[in-house]
């Protein structure tokens, strides 16, 4: 019998069809792991870092940005960020209420929102 051996994670030698489809499924799954392993560290990383270190813009800032080039109209984006501790506690209040009414009572994602949602959408909604 023949010395068969792996390398890089696939069969070298002689397979039948399904042998090669398993060998070939096994590293397309290896590799769809790896990459989601990476994205999921780069997401914690982008988070750590910005923790501490305040972000370059928003969303927000970016749309109006392409907005302005697709109008021909280019703007200059401004801001300045104000430190938490400086900002009213009132205006805090008001904008963790326009984002999520709930946003106390969950730990991240609210539950109850996301399958109402559902629904409505199962619904045509």
């Amino acid at each position: 019998m023949k010395n068969r051996r792996k390398a890089h994670g696939l069969y070298n030698g002689p397979l039948n069809g399904f042998g090669q489809a398993i060998s070939m499924l096994q590293f397309i799954l290896r590799r769809i792991v790896k990459a989601l392993l990476w994205f999921a560290a780069g997401s914690v990383l982008v988070v750590l870092v910005l923790r501490w270190v305040p972000p370059p813009g928003t969303a927000l800032m970016v749309e109006r940005k392409v907005e302005s080039w697709v109008d021909g109209e280019p703007i200059d984006l401004q801001r300045d960020w104000e430190p938490w501790d400086r900002i009213s506690d009132n205006l805090k209040i008001a904008v963790i209420a326009g984002e999520d009414q709930k946003f106390a009572e969950h730990w991240g994602f609210d539950v109850d929102a996301i399958q109402a949602a559902i629904l409505h959408n199962d619904r045509g909604g």
